[in-house]
C-alpha cells in the first residue's frame, strides 16, 4: 500500500455574479466583489494537486484572517488588508472569524474483497457468545434434573403386601449339531472339524482405473491500483488531501502439466475356518409353576427336579403398595427380610421424588 499528502486549489461562488473562482482568488475575476468570511469554500470536481511553488507557499500557510473593517479576507501572511489598507488586529470589538464548511465528495464503497461488518464483530465476539449459550444450557439441565429427582418426604400407609414365586422345570436333550467353530453353543464337546472356504478379502493391492487428471494454479492478473482519498479544508482556498492506494488484483489460473492418478483395487484372496460337527445339552422348560400370596410366608410351588436330566429355576419377588393423600406408590423390596418390615395398614415415612422412585425411610409409631 502506497501514501501520499498533497494539496488541491478549492473554488467558491461570487454570490454577486454567481461566477466560480480560484480557491487562491480573494476577488472575484468577473465582478471584482471581495470575498467575504461568508462565501464557501468547496471541492472541485477533479482532485489535481497544486503544483506552482506560490500555490504551495498560500496552501501550506495558515487560515485566511477576516479584515475586521471591512470584512473581507486577507492571507495569512499579509498584515493589512489590500482592500482598505486595515491593519491585522485582535482587538476584542472585532468580531471572530466564521468557519465556513467544506463539501467534499464521499469517499467510494469498499472493495468486494474488504470484510463486512459481520465479519469484522463476529470473530472476536463468538467465543464469548458460544460460551454463554453453553452456560445458559448446563443450567437448564441442571434445573431440569434438580426438579425431577429432588426428594420430597410424604407420610403415607401400607395399601398391601404381595409376594410371587415361580418354578420353572428344565429338561436336558443331548443333540448334534454343526458349524463354525465360532458360533458352536457353549459347553460343546466330541468336536471334530475340517478346514473350509467361510469366504473372502481385499488382498493383493494394485492400481486400476487410471485416467489422466488437469490440474491448474492460481495467480495474480488484471492488476490495477485502487485509490482513495480524504480531504481537509485549510480555510484558505486549499484542501490538504491524503491518498491510500493499494494494488487489487484478479484470480486467474494457467495449466500444469497432467498427472496420471489411479484408484486402488484388491484382489479377492479366500478365507479360511473350521467347519464341526459336534455334541451339545440344551435344558428346555418342560413346566412350571407359580403361587402368589399377601401375606408374609411365601410358599414354593410343589415342582421338583426327578433325576440329574432335570433341574429347577426359582424366583422368588416381592412388591409394597403405598397410598398417601396425593398419590400412590409401589417398591420391590431386594429380599424377605426387607419384605417383612412392612405390614398392611402401617405408616410410614418415605421420600419420593418426580422420576417415580420411592425410598422407604422408616415407620411411623
Amino acid at each position: 500500500m502506497s501514501e501520499r499528502e498533497f494539496f488541491v486549489e478549492m473554488v467558491w461562488s461570487c454570490p454577486a455574479c454567481k461566477a466560480d473562482n480560484r480557491g487562491h482568488d480573494l476577488v472575484c475575476a468577473t465582478c471584482g466583489r471581495p470575498k467575504t468570511s461568508s462565501d464557501e469554500d468547496r471541492m472541485p470536481s477533479a482532485l489535481l494537486p497544486v503544483a506552482d511553488p506560490a500555490k504551495l507557499a498560500e496552501a501550506a500557510a495558515g487560515p485566511n484572517w477576516r479584515c475586521p473593517y471591512c470584512q473581507s479576507e486577507e492571507r495569512d501572511a499579509r498584515g493589512e488588508c489590500a482592500r482598505c489598507g486595515g491593519e491585522r488586529t485582535a482587538e476584542p470589538g472585532a468580531p471572530a472569524r466564521a468557519s465556513r464548511s467544506v463539501t467534499i465528495p464521499p469517499p467510494p464503497p469498499p472493495p468486494p474483497g474488504d470484510a463486512t461488518f459481520v465479519e469484522r464483530f463476529l470473530p472476536d465476539r463468538f467465543p464469548v457468545l458460544s460460551a454463554m449459550l453453553a452456560t445458559v444450557v448446563i443450567g437448564l439441565l441442571v434445573a431440569g434434573a434438580w426438579w425431577l429427582f429432588a426428594p420430597t418426604e410424604r407420610d403415607v400407609r401400607v395399601a398391601g403386601t404381595h409376594w410371587t414365586w415361580t418354578v420353572v422345570l428344565r429338561e436336558r436333550h443331548v443333540l448334534q449339531g454343526e458349524g463354525w467353530r465360532s458360533g458352536a453353543p457353549w459347553g460343546a464337546y466330541n468336536l471334530a472339524c475340517v478346514s473350509r472356504q467361510r469366504g473372502t478379502e481385499d488382498c493383493h493391492a494394485h492400481d486400476c482405473r487410471c485416467h489422466s487428471v488437469s490440474h491448474s494454479e492460481p495467480y495474480d492478473c488484471d492488476c490495477h491500483e485502487a485509490c482513495h482519498e480524504h480531504c481537509s479544508s485549510g480555510h484558505n482556498g486549499y484542501a490538504r488531501c491524503r491518498e491510500r492506494c493499494h494494488l487489487r488484483c484478479s484470480t486467474c489460473y494457467r495449466p500444469l502439466p497432467s498427472t496420471t492418478e489411479c484408484d486402488t483395487c484388491y484382489d479377492q484372496c479366500p478365507v479360511y475356518a473350521d467347519w464341526c460337527s459336534y455334541t451339545y445339552e440344551q435344558w428346555d422348560v418342560v413346566n412350571d409353576a407359580t403361587l402368589r400370596g399377601t401375606d408374609h410366608a411365601p410358599q414354593r410351588p410343589a415342582l421338583v427336579a426327578v433325576d440329574a436330566n432335570h433341574r429347577t429355576e426359582d424366583d422368588l419377588g416381592f412388591d409394597v403398595d403405598f397410598r398417601g393423600r396425593d398419590g400412590a406408590w409401589s417398591y420391590r423390596p431386594a429380599n424377605q427380610t426387607d419384605y417383612d418390615r412392612f405390614t398392611s395398614g402401617a405408616r410410614w415415612r418415605v421420600e419420593t421424588n418426580r422420576a417415580g422412585m420411592i425410598r422407604p425411610e422408616h415407620v411411623e409409631r
